[in-house]
């Protein structure tokens, strides 16, 4: 890629797969701790929307902290607590309404992070932020369902209302949204 010699490490035996054949990827299926590689070998580790599915997520930072060369950095694309968002205000009014206090769905994610709450484990980890963007997605497009029913729709339009609203120049300094863009640095 470019020059640079790269790996990936996918658990999902199908998505590696893909990786390596439809990408041209040099990908690895395993867990993330059952990969060997020389500590002190990476110049940057790429982790988007990975943490909050590991299970022993402390021990996985401190691996990946240990791959990491001296001045090596950890890129993240982070999905935060919907908490801080105009979208979850919508969806609270709604299940006040609704009387209902939970969502329909089960939570995808084993760990949830604010924006304070990611830099303060990433500090205890041993990583100095170098570079932390707040901001809130849009809506996954309606093409990601087979037949989008009148919710779907209404959610795409209020969700990235929503991201308009989160995104404005007024409001970023409030750090509103549900992503974060995270470099740090090992220290």
């Amino acid at each position: 890629m470019l020059g640079y010699e790269t790996y990936g490490i996918e658990p999902n035996e199908k998505m590696a797969e893909y990786a390596k054949k439809s990408l041209g990827l040099n990908v690895v299926c395993a867990k993330l701790q059952n990969v060997k590689f020389n500590d002190n070998y990476f110049d940057i580790i790429h982790a988007s929307d990975v943490l909050e599915h590991i299970l022993e997520l402390r021990e996985a930072i401190n691996f990946i902290r240990g791959l990491l060369k001296e001045d090596g950095i950890l890129v993240m694309g982070q999905p935060l607590m919907y908490n801080r968002s105009f979208f979850n205000l919508l969806l609270k009014i709604t299940m006040f309404f609704k009387k209902n206090k939970y969502a329909p769905n089960p939570p995808a994610h084993l760990w949830e992070f604010t924006p304070g709450t990611l830099k303060v484990f990433l500090k205890e980890r041993g990583f100095k932020i170098v570079y932390c963007k707040i901001f809130e997605s849009k809506a996954k497009p309606l093409t990601a369902f087979r037949h989008p029913t009148f919710k779907n729709r209404a959610g795409l339009y209020f969700k990235n209302i929503s991201s308009i609203i989160s995104n404005s120049i007024l409001l970023k300094p409030f750090e509103l949204g549900d992503r974060a863009l995270v470099a740090c640095k090992k220290s």
